[in-house]
């Protein structure tokens, strides 16, 4: 679904550098949860009373010793920090840890989307909502089973002049693409205020390239009068042209709730090796506990991963990470309700869905049971 970075860019022209970042990105569930209850390898809890380690280490998670030795192919963004949790899991060797052999890539939203609906891929770590509901209203076989964040990680940057969501009727507003996260947020922002999409607004598809960076050039060549923006991209462009433009709403800061950052399977493979998912999603939140605890490691391995040289900006990258992700990722089940209204405006079919069954929590509830999310 999308994918991003955050912090304020320390110059505009970071934006452009980072041109990979989708506003979307990600796929995700299956037609229905797998009916196969968790195998004891993997599923079961470890221990009733298993405690966590101070040290985020592989204490309560599945059983180490894998059920097979199949290589599970996951995917996640290569440019974007508020999926950077993936690439602490793997470096820190929790995966090898739990006894899952994972081949982790690093790809861009629709890339991963395309690639794990044809079956290149067995997962991916950060979908976004809007591309998974579109992929099982064309009846894909997906499944969500987490999703680390329920916030919207997005700003309305809006010229100054504009003081309140009400003085946006009649502009036309960018996104980068109708259908990204960041659109559904602008939307359910502004009908909060009466304010419809096509009636109140136009609401523009910033290019082609599903890039975070085209959004924010359309709204520096004032190409749109508004944009809803990853917050890192939108504080650039304030930061750049600050007497044109300012951060009308950050969207994390309103009541709007979103299923996002989701760990999506192919759900042919969540029903062959539910063992197999369930270590990785164990190996993924202790890789989060790690970013949490380990603050100054985290941030020197994503300053060299995503080349960012600029601490202040990194500091701010890594607060809002840490406010974002949640230690138990139970996806929001109701939010996917708003995700379905808002893709049914493009996809008629996807009004058909139901939002109970977009997500398979039975992973989550055993790691919560088992006590590695509570630390």
């Amino acid at each position: 679904m999308f994918m991003r970075h955050r912090g304020a860019a320390k110059a505009f022209g970071t934006l452009f550098l980072m041109a990979g970042l989708a506003a979307c990105g990600g796929a995700a569930p299956a037609g229905s949860p797998a009916a196969a209850s968790p195998s004891s390898a993997g599923a079961s809890p470890a221990s009733a009373s298993a405690k966590p380690a101070t040290s985020a280490a592989a204490s309560g998670s599945a059983a180490a010793k894998p059920a097979d030795n199949t290589v599970v192919k996951l995917a996640t963004n290569p440019v974007s920090p508020s999926n950077g949790f993936a690439w602490i899991t793997q470096e820190q060797g929790y995966f090898a840890k739990n006894g899952v052999n994972v081949d982790l890539e690093g790809m861009g939203g629709s890339q991963r989307s395309n690639a794990i609906v044809a079956g290149q891929i067995d997962g991916e770590v950060g979908g976004g909502p809007q591309e998974y509901v579109a992929a099982r209203a064309q009846g894909r076989d997906l499944i969500v089973i987490a999703a680390f964040s329920n916030k919207f990680d997005d700003v309305v940057v809006a010229p100054t002049s504009v003081t309140d969501s009400v003085g946006l009727r009649g502009k036309k507003i960018g996104a980068v693409l109708t259908t990204s996260v960041d659109a559904q947020g602008l939307v359910m922002y502004l009908r909060k205020s009466g304010l419809e999409p096509g009636k109140d607004y136009s609401l523009i598809s910033t290019g082609s390239a599903g890039s975070q960076a085209t959004a924010a050039a359309a709204l520096s060549t004032h190409q749109v009068d508004a944009a809803a923006l990853q917050a890192d991209f939108g504080k650039g462009v304030v930061q750049n042209a600050p007497k044109d433009f300012h951060i009308l709403v950050d969207l994390v800061e309103t009541d709007l709730p979103l299923p996002g950052v989701n760990i999506d399977f192919r759900g042919e493979f969540v029903k062959q090796h539910p063992d197999l998912v369930q270590k990785i999603l164990d190996s993924l939140i202790q890789g989060v506990r790690y970013t949490k605890e380990h603050p100054a490691e985290t941030k020197a391995s994503w300053a060299k991963r995503y080349q960012i040289d600029d601490a202040k900006r990194m500091d701010e990258i890594y607060a809002r990470e840490m406010e974002l992700w949640q230690k138990s990722p139970q996806p929001n089940v109701t939010a996917f309700k708003d995700v379905i209204d808002f893709m049914a405006m493009t996809v008629p079919e996807a009004a058909k869905l139901n939002p109970k069954d977009m997500v398979d929590t039975r992973f989550v509830d055993d790691a919560d049971k088992r006590g590695i999310t509570k630390y």
